[in-house]
């Protein structure tokens, strides 16, 4: 027998459907064909709603109630069905991008973290590791979180643009807040300073400072001052702190023009010094390598160095040195230096040299017979800085970078950026700068395009090196230093103003840009920075001049070094001269370090990285 509900929803229809039921099932009966009875499609049995508990309901209020669904299942939040007497405001089997897993409205400050709605978490308010739109606190979201330690969020973790790569606002920090001052106590003009090699083996990089006026050894022979580096160092150095005085050879020599680290050149696993002087010689200049050690100590004279690279004639002025990094491949460290008075492209073109590591470099080389001579294009096209560029365009070799700061082919002294490929097959012979790989003019006359140049290594952490140019004289001396990223692609000439970013000097004269530098790791945050010198500048007082670092990876375009992550300010009584280095980690502790120097007092001062 064929039983029909008799609920009070289904009451008004009963007979008709009794009637229709029979009628079907007599006309398939008189059809031959067997009846079959679907059961709701809805699942709901047949007898819900009428009030009495029948096989298949959990429950049955006869409508819903706090404990009954409308589908005589027990009311439980999660199971799909909505029951607004229950108090439940939703229902959608779980979270739902507009319903919480508790059957309230998904909402941002509700205490309960709804992935589907997305939120990342939700504590009813800010707090230190949840923003108020419930997302993960992350500097760089746009959402300034000041109980996570944002003093800023621009939307972006790059440096030199207002709100640091931390989310920090700018810091200006006097200069005499120093965490280390090196005071000789004695005359000296420091013209060249060093901060990232370890010459004696200790792990602990080193600072090297040049005295061109040093009278220890004779009138204005020069020096170089080593200071190891160490673990919680004192906060003054003076004279007695000195580890090592590299000492010139003769009276007027002003040995200090330049000191570099040149890696490790013989493969022994320290780090080798190289100390210039351009006067020696009636200006043909030399330039020392003295190979590191870990039992230099007290006063060395440099007639004692281990190798001489001498002028190839007076007044070539052979007395720019940097490391070239492993130029060639081979595992060894190269060496590049320069002397601006050559003559090899034309009078006063300059030219830069190029000798190979590997073995033990000893005895006197002139660099006429070095390993490859890079000559300028032009007369008095002015080769002078030189640096190792690292590895720009990704191919596993270190390349060079060299600026020639009279090159006209922008305008008169516009001046001009070099960057030369390594290569594992040796370069060797002649090389006109002509035949660069790449080229970076000055736009206007007297821009004085590579002025100085830096590798600065990865500040983008692209996995290619980037550069750094000075062009200090842009804008009526408010001056402009240029970042270039590395890339495979990076090759042929452009000009500075097409370069990834441009940091332009705070006011006209400030001449920023005349010192640029790669300031290593300084805040540990995995990405290289940078260092700016704007000898110009008088918010110390007039010309007291400020030392800008900026925090990698950088903004691009055009930024204003008001907005550098941290700025240095001079004294004007006290000004900085021409020191700026850093890359090297002094005390040990992970994080890079760096200097800046007072040229003609007795002052250096070392900034101590900080996370």
């Amino acid at each position: 027998m064929i039983a029909f509900s008799t609920g009070p929803w289904f009451q008004p229809l009963a007979g008709l459907a009794r009637a229709t039921f029979l009628l079907c099932v007599v006309t398939a009966c008189l059809s031959g064909r067997a009846v079959e009875v679907e059961p709701p499609t809805d699942g709901v049995p047949e007898s819900c709603g009428d009030g009495l508990l029948d096989d298949g309901e959990d429950c049955d209020d006869g409508s819903e109630s706090a404990a009954c669904d409308l589908d005589c299942t027990f009311s439980d939040c999660g199971d799909a069905t909505l029951n607004v007497t229950a108090g439940e405001l939703c229902d959608d089997g779980g979270n739902s991008p507009t319903c919480d897993d508790d059957c309230t409205v998904a909402e941002c400050g509700d205490g309960l973290a709804n992935p589907a709605a997305d939120e990342d978490c939700d504590d009813t308010q800010q707090t230190a590791v949840c923003d108020a739109d419930c997302t993960v606190v992350e500097c760089g979201d746009d959402t300034l979180n000041e109980l996570a330690g944002e003093a800023c969020d621009d939307g972006n973790r790059l440096g030199g643009d207002g709100c640091s790569a931390s989310c920090s606002l700018p810091v200006r920090l006097p200069a005499a807040q120093a965490d280390v001052d090196i005071e000789l106590d004695i005359f000296v003009r420091f013209e060249s300073s060093s901060l990232s090699g370890d010459f004696n083996g200790d792990g602990f990089a080193d600072v090297v400072l040049g005295d061109t006026e040093f009278n220890g050894g004779g009138f204005d022979v020069g020096a170089a001052f080593v200071f190891f580096g160490s673990a919680a160092p004192d906060p003054v150095f003076d004279l007695d702190r000195v580890d090592v005085t590299f000492v010139g050879e003769e009276n007027s020599d002003r040995v200090g023009r330049s000191v570099a680290n040149a890696g490790d050149v013989n493969g022994d696993g320290i780090d080798d010094l190289l100390v210039a002087t351009r006067d020696r010689s009636n200006d043909a200049g030399e330039v020392y390598l003295v190979y590191g050690d870990p039992t230099l100590t007290g006063s060395v004279d440099l007639s004692d160095a281990t190798a001489h690279f001498v002028g190839g004639g007076p007044t070539d002025r052979l007395g720019n040195a940097a490391g070239a990094g492993d130029f060639d491949g081979d595992g060894f460290d190269d060496i590049l230096l320069s002397a601006d008075g050559s003559d090899a492209g034309g009078d006063n073109s300059g030219a830069a040299y190029v000798v190979y590591g590997g073995g033990f470099l000893a005895g006197t080389l002139n660099v006429a017979d070095a390993d490859l001579e890079i000559v300028g294009e032009n007369a008095d096209d002015d080769v002078r800085a030189v640096s190792s560029a690292g590895d720009v365009n990704g191919d596993g070799i270190d390349d060079l970078l060299i600026g020639a700061r009279e090159n006209d082919e922008g305008g008169s002294n516009a001046g001009a950026a070099y960057v030369i490929f390594g290569s594992s097959t040796r370069l060797r012979g002649t090389l006109d700068l002509a035949f660069a790989d790449m080229k970076v003019v000055g736009q206007s006359p007297e821009d004085r395009v590579g002025t100085s140049v830096a590798g600065v290594g990865d500040v983008d952490a692209d996995g290619f090196d980037d550069i750094l140019l000075g062009v200090p004289n842009t804008e009526v001396g408010t001056g402009t230093a240029c970042l270039i990223y590395g890339s495979a692609a990076l090759t042929g000439t452009i000009s500075f103003l097409a370069s990834d970013t441009k940091l332009v000097g705070e006011a006209e004269q400030d001449f920023a840009g005349s010192i640029v530098a790669g300031a290593g790791d300084v805040n540990g945050d995995g990405f290289a920075d940078i260092l700016i010198h704007a000898p110009g500048n008088d918010e110390g007082g007039s010309n007291a001049s400020a030392v800008y670092l900026i925090h990698g990876p950088v903004a691009t375009g055009t930024l204003d070094l008001a907005n550098a992550d941290v700025k240095v300010i001079g004294d004007v009584s006290d000004p900085f001269g021409a020191l700026l280095a850093g890359g090297g980690d002094f005390d040990g502790d992970g994080l890079d370090d760096f200097m800046a120097g007072f040229g003609m007092q007795q002052d250096a001062r070392l900034y101590l990285g900080q996370p």
